[in-house]
């Protein structure tokens, strides 16, 4: 891409991008680029504690708008859910905006194949933390905090999860509503008395 290549130290690595690229995804990008250089100087930013890694996929989406094969169970394994959770994390950082088309699909992939061991208690607070109420990827964490709690994973774990509804705010509210859906599903067919591991056989969602 043509136009004036801006240096960002990201870490220890240095790494050249475009300004106008920048500065058109980045409102916290464009101001701090637009302050005025020295003469002879080139247009920097530092960004020592960065990760490399999370930089570089932050400009591939502003170079295709979609990043979302990198962050697919096929490409990331076991850490997708990790790199989706990070990816919004950076994104808010810079103030991309909503990033749930992104990220939701590769996001409940791993979830649905790794959500016991991927699924971490602090990805609710980055998820609510970057989201606004009613969105999809809320609903999404919750169900699976919810799904993992029923379905008998140890009472530490679970705990773990439904704690966060003290500390995050809103994930109570989406678990009200998800455990009244799931009840009033479960209603509807009949299967109030069959024990959980029975309703899930049974096709009672996950997430």
């Amino acid at each position: 891409m043509r136009g004036l290549q801006v240096v960002i130290y990201v870490g220890p690595e240095k790494d050249y991008s475009p300004k106008s690229l920048l500065c058109h995804y980045s409102p916290v990008f464009c101001d701090w680029l637009e302050v005025k250089m020295e003469d002879g100087d080139e247009p920097k930013k530092t960004l020592p504690d960065d990760n490399v890694d999370d930089f570089e996929v932050l400009v591939e989406y502003m170079l295709n708008g979609n990043v979302a094969d990198i962050f697919s169970v096929k490409e990331a394994g076991e850490n997708a859910v990790e790199r989706c959770v990070a990816f919004l994390l950076y994104a808010k950082k810079f103030d991309l905006g909503d990033m749930t088309d992104i990220v939701h699909d590769p996001f409940k992939a791993a979830l649905s194949k790794f959500c016991e061991s991927a699924f971490k208690p602090e990805h609710i607070g980055v998820v609510f933390g970057t989201t606004p109420p009613g969105n999809s990827l809320r609903r999404l964490v919750t169900q699976a905090a919810i799904s993992t709690s029923v379905v008998g994973v140890d009472r530490h774990k679970t705990y773990r999860y439904l704690e966060r509804e003290a500390i995050v705010e809103g994930f109570a509210f989406e678990s009200l509503q998800a455990i009244r859906g799931w009840s009033k599903f479960i209603e509807f067919l009949g299967m109030t008395s069959e024990p959980a591991t029975e309703r899930r056989e049974l096709g009672v969602p996950r997430y």
